[in-house]
């Protein structure tokens, strides 16, 4: 093969590789809504003025990513903390009962930081006295930050697990002012053009610049202890924001030679035996940044794979001499007290198998493959394909990230600035809708839901209205805002229906509450329903098979999750209120599928009434659903809270060894968020249960 031949090969490859990675990762555009949305969800909490601190959104999501594995760590900011980098006038300018902490960099290793207390706000424990100086501990810090039992500590965070999905929240502080560590970056940037000169000092791709964002502090300590006494008291500098609008300042290309290494970590590295935990995905993106920094021209479809190849190089050389230097201060190697002795030559062994395949070893990557495969044995079926990846992206997709996007605004309380521009989403989200019937339909049920969930967010807000910093007219058109999409969506059975049922169930109205819940279940026995995150094609078929219009279709069911919370308290289910509360914090959010919910209603009106026939009734069908469901009616999340309220049916109904069989059930699930609860009442039972043979 002739090195022109080669060339052209792999150029052709590198184009295809491109589009494979446009279809798993995105095109530039859905990418770009992907971080308006995280970006309009750390916007409404930095203005939001009730809570002592600031959550930022970070990893691999906040940076525009989507895979199954994509994390999203939040970031606490807490306000009430200033830190300074040097014991300046500044300290003068800041009033109020702020702690101020001046940043000591001499007695640590580089990258890392004391704290030294200069005003302070008595935080008791925290501060910790040495040589006559009173530091902040990032040991204690750590510890005492998210006391909530179901948290457990991984690095500088607390992580816990909800619903199934893995979350990390890192109590931070933050130093608006540039550190002067990592003065040098700033020079390199613009000595060689990366990140440019905007970037660096304008907001064209965030709310503020990277070096007015200053730089962020997490509770960890170094691997390297220079000094024992500083071991507990070392935080780490961290570029978390100026990393996010490095990253949003990449082409293309670029960010999809940075996703390309993510999956070559996630599908091959990490797989590795004896050395798969070695490499992480921060390590990737630093050497995607220098990649960037040095060779900043040519990221383009066509050398793709060269560039791919040059980051992974660089990471074979690093992992070579141990040390990987952090992108804002070189100085500070990454490997340290992680990548040495055997494990590092067993990994260098691993990466040279590797680098010996070549290209080919993409092809050990079960997220490119068969895809890559097909494009290695036929090259030239690529050169004949339009090079806009935006052709490849079809309109519905478009359409559903860009209800993803509209969905973030309902994280925070709306306000004045922000209702335009949802409705401008509205308004451009309206115009892209296909004119496939049933795309339509599909869009059209998820705009209902959309708007239902905008609705009851609009309600939660009115009823909070008296803690809130909203002025009353804007109340006033919240409230109409409100009932007004209520009334458009109002033949949408949702989360406000089932609203209406507890409603009269907490004022005694058990026969009211019998005849809503009844015609509530009648209707979903006579037509098509689907969960809001269900519906396809497939749905709409089945529709059609019934004999519905395309209209008809739109006004049948969608069911969203029945949210319960402290604003739809019922007294039956205090114990896993107060359990979850205690495990994630206040005012958590228990999902619960609406056909349980509503037996469950059902059976708590008729024992307030006493009809013990049909409530046994109701029992047995309760119990049917939930040990024979096969996920159509009950989805995952809600398993475990299912059996504990069959558990509740079934104990209130006198079936007590039904009960603890059902209890067992909830509390062997390794997602039951609210296991003091389930003990608690599995005691009251065994109790009842003595009563009984007595």
């Amino acid at each position: 093969m002739t090195d022109r031949y080669h060339n052209v090969e792999l150029s052709v490859l590198s184009k295809g590789l491109y589009l494979i990675l446009c279809d798993i990762i995105g095109p530039q555009c859905i990418v770009k809504l992907r971080r308006l949305k995280w970006n309009l969800y750390e916007s409404f909490q930095s203005c939001d003025t009730l809570y002592h601190g600031t959550f930022i959104p970070s990893g691999s999501m906040a940076e525009g990513f989507s895979f199954k594995s994509s994390d999203t760590d939040t970031m606490h900011v807490y306000k009430n903390i200033k830190v300074l980098n040097s014991n300046l006038s500044h300290i003068s300018n800041i009033t109020g009962d702020h702690t101020v902490l001046i940043m000591e960099t001499e007695n640590v290793p580089p990258g890392f930081t004391l704290l030294r207390c200069d005003k302070f706000s008595p935080i008791f424990g925290i501060a910790v006295h040495i040589a006559n100086k009173m530091y902040f501990s990032s040991k204690v810090v750590r510890e005492v930050c998210y006391p909530y039992k179901m948290a457990y500590l991984h690095g500088p965070c607390k992580s816990m697990s909800y619903l199934g999905k893995e979350m990390d929240f890192a109590p931070t502080l933050q130093c608006t002012v540039w550190p002067r560590e990592a003065m040098p970056f700033i020079h390199r940037s613009l000595l060689h053009g990366w990140p440019c000169y905007d970037v660096l000092t304008d907001r064209p791709y965030g709310y503020t610049d990277i070096c007015n964002d200053g730089c962020l502090l997490v509770p960890i300590n170094s691997k390297q202890h220079t000094c024992s006494e500083f071991v507990d008291l070392e935080w780490r500098i961290s570029f978390s924001l100026a990393e996010k609008k490095l990253i949003h300042s990449m082409n293309h290309c670029q960010f999809l030679c940075y996703g390309l290494m993510k999956i070559l970590l996630n599908d091959v590295l990490k797989k590795l035996p004896e050395v798969g935990e070695l490499l992480c995905s921060y390590f990737m993106k630093t050497a995607v940044f220098w990649e960037i920094s040095e060779f900043k021209y040519n990221w383009s479809q066509n050398n793709l794979i060269v560039k791919f190849w040059n980051v992974f190089r660089r990471i074979m050389k690093w992992v070579s001499t141990r040390y990987c230097p952090n992108f804002f201060i070189p100085q500070h190697n990454m490997f340290l007290g992680k990548i040495y002795g055997r494990q590092q030559r067993h990994l260098m062994m691993r990466l040279g198998a590797l680098y010996d395949e070549g290209y080919m070893c993409l092809l050990r990557c079960s997220s490119l493959d068969p895809m890559y495969s097909f494009v290695i044995h036929n090259p030239y079926v690529i050169q004949h394909m339009p090079s806009n990846e935006e052709l490849y992206v079809h309109q519905s997709s478009l359409v559903e990230q860009r209800i993803a996007t509209i969905i973030s605004f309902l994280h925070a309380f709306p306000n004045d600035n922000t209702i335009p521009v949802l409705i401008n989403l509205l308004q451009n989200t309206a115009s892209l809708i296909p004119s496939s019937d049933e795309e339509t339909v599909a869009i059209r049920l998820r705009f209902n839901s959309v708007l239902q969930r905008i609705a009851m967010g609009l309600i939660s807000f009115i009823s909070r209205s008296k803690q809130s910093r909203f002025s009353n007219k804007l109340k006033f058109y919240f409230e109409r805002a409100s009932h007004s999409i209520l009334r458009r969506t109002k033949t949408t059975l949702s989360y406000n229906t089932i609203l209406c049922a507890v409603f009269l169930y907490r004022n005694a109205e058990y026969e009211k509450t019998i005849e809503i819940v009844n015609h509530i279940k009648q209707k979903l026995l006579r037509q098509p329903f689907t969960y809001t995150w269900d519906f396809d094609k497939n749905f709409i078929a089945e529709c059609r098979e019934h004999g519905l219009s395309y209209d008809e279709i739109v006004k049948s069911f969608i069911l969203n999750h029945y949210i319960y919370d402290h604003h739809n308290f019922i007294e039956e289910l205090y114990l896993e209120d107060h359990a979850a509360t205690e495990n994630f914090g206040k005012n958590p959010h228990v999902l619960i599928s609406p056909f349980v919910f509503l037996n469950f209603l059902l059976i708590l009106c008729h024992t307030k009434l006493n009809e013990t026939n049909t409530r046994q009734e109701v029992l047995c069908e309760l119990r049917t659903l939930v040990s024979s469901d096969n996920g159509y009616h009950i989805d995952s999340k809600c398993v475990v809270i299912s059996w504990e309220i069959l558990g509740i049916c079934q104990q209130i109904c006198g079936d007590y060894r039904g009960a603890y069989q059902s209890y067992l059930k909830a509390l062997k699930d390794e997602l039951c968020y609210f296991k003091q609860a389930t003990i608690v009442r599995i005691i009251t039972l065994l109790y009842d249960l003595n009563i009984v043979h007595r």
